[in-house]
């Protein structure tokens, strides 16, 4: 089957695809290129997209998702026109799109590793405060922008309501259990508890290299660092489910480097409840925790950062009391014997 036509658009290569379609590398009538993702009828819901899209907008929160250039969300084939975050080969025609699952040896147990967790809490809090949850959290689906920081994409895809034919996605593995049994729950206020947990999850497994749950059997569904998702599996929704119910506390594979590291533990823990009533509601209660604590954290280290200079100061100013002493001494001292040898010479 040839590639579809998009008024206004002109397809070059396919440059990925995923549950709910197929991206393209395509141009614009203006020259510039951008990924259009074109959708399955069966495998999406457009009307749903085009609703969260448009909370998105009129509550300014586009700096939080990849930005989008147009849509035809009503148009049959569904579409999306998005900014081209990817990087060409130097064949040009190889395309590897910018995202965490590209990149995803830089930010699993690393230095950045902390500031890209708060960071992507910081842009589903803004998402959350759309009134949108994203309900589709990957590696796969989150990109890097020019600064490196974290940018959503494909929300309210994947397994959502009205989906008929919803097709394996390594999102299911950062998915709740009561996402993956009931998906119309996304309708209501359950999603934002979703991201909650898949948040945790994908903070966990950049934090430790594994899985919270079920781990043995997620590192052979997902996709390898850098590479995309398979689709050689069958979306056993329930099987996974109840795999993810057979150990109800997450334990850390080692322990925490240092006391804050510890303390955001703790956060990440409340985030991988089963029951979703025992996790903050959404992400804007997780972004403010990891503000709070980066907060305290801040206050303490300037407190020791002064106490230290302090100490030195001290130390510093003893040091030169006593050289002033010591010299005060020999000087008298001097002055003394020389005294003591002028008294003899008159003598």
């Amino acid at each position: 089957m040839g590639s579809p036509q998009i008024q206004g658009y002109k397809i070059e290569a396919e440059i990925g695809s995923g549950a709910a379609g197929i991206v393209y590398l395509a141009s614009r009538d203006n020259g510039s290129h951008c990924a259009l993702k074109v959708f399955s009828s069966m495998s999406s819901n457009p009307g749903l997209m085009l609703d969260r899209i448009g909370r998105v907008f009129k509550a300014e929160a586009q700096g939080a998702i990849v930005p989008i250039i147009s849509h035809g969300l009503e148009a049959r084939p569904a579409w999306v026109a998005m900014e081209l975050l990817a990087d060409r080969g130097e064949d040009r025609e190889t395309v590897t799109a910018r995202t965490l699952q590209a990149s995803l040896t830089q930010y699993l147990q690393s230095d950045l590793t902390w500031p890209f967790l708060q960071n992507l809490a910081l842009a589903l809090a803004k998402l959350h405060s759309a009134n949108v949850a994203h309900g589709n959290l990957k590696p796969g689906n989150i990109f890097l922008g020019q600064d490196g920081l974290p940018l959503l994409a494909d929300f309210a895809s994947g397994l959502m309501p009205g989906v008929h034919r919803p097709n394996y996605s390594d999102a299911l593995l950062y998915a709740p259990p009561e996402q993956l049994r009931s998906p119309d729950g996304y309708q209501g206020e359950d999603g934002y508890r979703w991201d909650v947990y898949a948040f945790g999850v994908l903070a966990y497994r950049l934090l430790t290299g594994v899985f919270p749950r079920a781990d043995k059997l997620f590192q052979w569904l997902c996709p390898s660092p850098g590479e995309n998702q398979r689709f050689d599996i069958d979306a056993d929704h329930e099987g996974i489910a109840a795999g993810l119910e057979q150990q109800n506390k997450v334990l850390w594979v080692h322990e925490a480097a240092n006391e804050k590291e510890e303390v955001f533990r703790k956060v990440i823990d409340s985030c991988l409840e089963l029951d979703p009533w025992r996790r903050p509601f959404n992400m804007r209660e997780v972004a403010e925790k990891f503000g709070v604590l980066e907060g305290e954290f801040s206050q303490k280290e300037e407190r020791n950062r002064l106490e230290i200079l302090k100490k030195e100061a001290e130390r510093k100013s003893w040091y030169f009391s006593n050289r002033f002493a010591i010299a005060s001494g020999v000087a008298l001292v001097f002055s003394l014997v020389w005294g003591g040898t002028q008294f003899l010479r008159v003598k």
